[in-house]
């Protein structure tokens, strides 16, 4: 059976619903409002199922048992995972506006993952278990390895924006490459972001915040035409002028995370 929680996960909810490990499955829409520490204390072996961007209302072949195992955790995992955000979290402050905010876990997770080379090789032995590789390195588990591909990673940014109360969507090009979009302005303009990009830029030792909402020529890459993109080439950046002053120069004075001079010289194509 599942039940679906649209508040913290206690020891109460579980007692109330009455729901028992290996059999029933409790639904979340993300992580938001979960915490690690009220995770641990129920029965470790319950399943719960992080929507997350595997959402069937946006394609319907996410409900399936094959993306239903690749987000479902049991208790243990999932406190495992969060606290991982929580940590991250820790650095985030509140007074900051949602750009910052959208800034320093993007850098965060850019110095912290890595892209999984090693699990993508694997994928082409067909000795090997697809759909559990899948399971590994295109879920939030991830943040555990501290290695994901694509779909891993910007999972991963997604539930770190919600959880900061930032909209944000998971984008799809066919099967081959995902990535984010932002609402950063309360307007409804979503920008773009590639953090498995900037991610894969670094481990070539290129400047690896090129791809952080200042690419005006995003949506020219095969890799960023999505399924429902309309065939849409015009992608919407944020100004320079509010980058330096949001991002390059309050986190930066503040001696959040790098100098000045390192943040500006990365954000150059």
């Amino acid at each position: 059976m599942t039940i679906e929680c649209n508040e913290t996960i206690t020891e109460e909810f579980v007692e109330k619903h009455e729901i028992k490990p290996f059999k029933d499955i409790i639904v979340i829409k993300n992580t938001v409002n979960q915490r690690s520490d009220e995770l641990r204390k129920i029965n470790p072996n319950i399943q719960i199922r992080v929507i997350g961007g595997y959402d069937p209302k946006m394609n319907p072949k996410y409900d399936s048992a094959r993306y239903h195992e690749r987000n479902t955790f049991d208790a243990f995992e999932l406190a495992e995972i969060i606290e991982s955000f929580e940590i991250l979290e820790e650095g985030v402050d509140p007074k900051w506006s949602k750009l910052q905010k959208s800034f320093y876990l993007y850098y965060s997770l850019r110095n912290l993952m890595n892209y999984d080379n090693d699990t993508l090789d694997m994928f082409y032995d067909p000795d090997n278990d697809f759909d559990y590789l899948r399971n590994i390195v295109s879920s939030i588990r991830g943040i555990l390895r501290g290695r994901a591909l694509c779909a891993g990673i910007s999972l991963i940014y997604k539930e770190l924006e919600e959880r900061q109360g930032i909209k944000c969507k998971f984008r799809v090009m066919s099967n081959n490459h995902v990535w984010n979009e932002i609402e950063l302005f309360d307007d409804g303009e979503y920008y773009p972001v590639d953090l498995t990009e900037d991610i894969i830029r670094k481990g070539q030792g290129k400047n690896s915040l090129c791809y952080f909402l200042n690419n005006p020529r995003f949506y020219e890459r095969d890799n960023h035409r999505a399924n429902d993109n309309n065939g849409e080439t015009v992608s919407r950046v944020v100004p320079t002028e509010i980058l330096r002053r949001e991002v390059v120069g309050l986190l930066m004075d503040a001696s959040t995370i790098a100098s000045k001079s390192e943040i500006e010289e990365e954000m150059k194509g």
